[in-house]
């Protein structure tokens, strides 16, 4: 939070940058502030922190798409999201509570799975169909096993060389 508000501002009013950009800049600041207290929040700090993220949001349309819908590619739907975080935290309280360890795990495991450079984000689109479907069938189907998950390659190639060795046969001594 210091980053955003005691060197990025002060920086930006130094380096002269358009004060529009700056102003705007700051809304999202703000939001992300109110939005990461671990204190909780009424329906008025809600409202606030809704108004933050809609003034950032336009603010962020006039700027950078305007009159122009050729330049709607500049908005990420990421930016968007945004939109969502005051419902999130009524429901589910602050979200400096919750842990990145989930989403971590999931980035880190679809990460070893995409095995294409080319088509990198075709790969990831077809595991997370899979992996989508997967569940969808458990749930309709709960008595069926779900899959073992597939270990990384060294973990594989350490467990066949642990059963071979265990085998009789291995060291070639009679059974």
């Amino acid at each position: 939070m210091a980053l955003l508000h005691w060197y990025i501002i002060p920086i930006g009013i130094e380096l002269e940058f358009n004060p529009t950009v700056l102003e705007n800049f700051s809304f999202f600041a703000e939001a992300v502030e109110i939005a990461m207290t671990i204190q909780p929040m009424g329906e008025k700090d809600l409202l606030e922190l809704m108004g933050l993220i809609k003034a950032f949001l336009t603010g962020f349309e006039q700027l950078y798409v305007g009159d122009d819908p050729e330049k709607v590619s500049h908005c990420q739907l990421c930016i968007f999201q945004l939109i969502h975080v005051p419902q999130h935290i009524m429901w589910n309280d602050s979200i400096h509570i919750g842990s990145q360890a989930t989403v971590e795990r999931a980035i880190e495991e679809f990460g070893h799975k995409i095995h294409s450079n080319k088509a990198s984000f075709a790969n990831l689109a077809n595991i997370i169909y899979e992996k989508q479907l997967i569940n969808t069938l458990l749930s309709y189907y709960p008595s069926i096993p779900p899959p073992p998950p597939l270990l990384p390659k060294h973990l594989m190639m350490l467990q066949l060389y642990t059963r071979r060795s265990e085998s009789p046969d291995w060291r070639g001594d009679p059974a």
